[in-house]
């Protein structure tokens, strides 16, 4: 008989990690090395993006902390100049920005070359989604081909849509300017 203090003789075996299988997705395969290289440069543009200036002092208030006493001189000749004598401090806001993407599809570009616009350009939208800031994504042959709109972002249809560029040049993308 086996006191209850003691373990059984046979131990079971730790469960090995699970391995997550690689993604059949092409965008997801990009992506994967890019991502320290996306969070290097969504921390450059956001600090171009994100002015670091201190208060502004701005002019032309109906109430503020200090008089403008250019226009207080005007205001004594003119009274209608009254509503704007004062400055107010104000916080500087974020730049107004929207990028476009316009990527080589011609025949030109198989191979390594449409490679590498793809990675660019995942890159460049990874980043951009991160920061809020808007995009757009065409490529052009003998016409302008859309891979993603101004406001639309990187929804999971884009994404599967952005691959579409390498199989644009070589002509095999289903309903693409395969002429």
């Amino acid at each position: 008989m086996s006191s209850p203090d003691r373990l059984p003789a046979t131990v079971p075996a730790p469960m090995p990690p699970l391995k997550v299988p690689p993604s059949e997705n092409t965008y997801d395969r990009v992506l994967q090395p890019l991502s320290p290289q996306v969070n290097q440069l969504v921390h450059l543009l956001e600090e171009i993006l994100i002015p670091r200036q201190r208060l502004r002092e701005l002019a032309g208030y109906p109430s503020g902390f200090r008089v403008d006493l250019r226009r207080l001189m005007q205001c004594e000749a003119d009274p209608r100049h009254f509503r704007t004598l004062w400055h107010r401090k104000t916080l500087p806001e974020r730049r107004d920005a929207s990028f476009s993407l316009l990527v080589d599809l011609s025949g030109s570009m198989r191979g390594h070359k449409v490679q590498a616009a793809l990675v660019g350009t995942v890159l460049l939208c990874e980043t951009l989604n991160r920061l809020g800031v808007s995009f757009a994504v065409n490529g052009f042959q003998n016409r302008l081909i859309p891979f993603c709109g101004f406001g639309e972002g990187l929804t999971a249809e884009v994404r599967d849509r952005l691959p579409g560029m390498v199989l644009e040049t070589a002509g095999s993308r289903p309903g693409g300017n395969n002429a």
